[in-house]
């Protein structure tokens, strides 16, 4: 695996081989920062209400909307976007 460095004044592009170790922090580093904005997501979607319920919630509305809402901004509070 090779890295491109740019020099910005003069536009010279250098390919630099990278060793086995960097190659494998640079993969690890790059699989680390794909994940990190994403678990929040399938942390909320595993402990969020059944949607069933919640559409139940929402058609009955009053204290069972109420209800719901606050298990779903609980949900929120307890996972929150990065």
């Amino acid at each position: 695996m090779t890295r491109l460095e740019v020099n910005v004044l003069t536009g010279e592009q250098v390919e630099i081989e990278l060793a086995p170790a960097e190659v494998a922090a640079a993969e690890a580093a790059h699989l680390a920062w794909e994940q990190r904005p994403n678990q929040y997501r399938q942390l909320r979607a595993a402990a969020y209400p059944p949607i069933g319920d919640q559409l139940d919630a929402i058609w009955k509305g009053g204290a069972a909307e109420a209800a719901m809402l606050e298990a779903v901004l609980a949900v929120k509070a307890k996972y929150p976007k990065p």
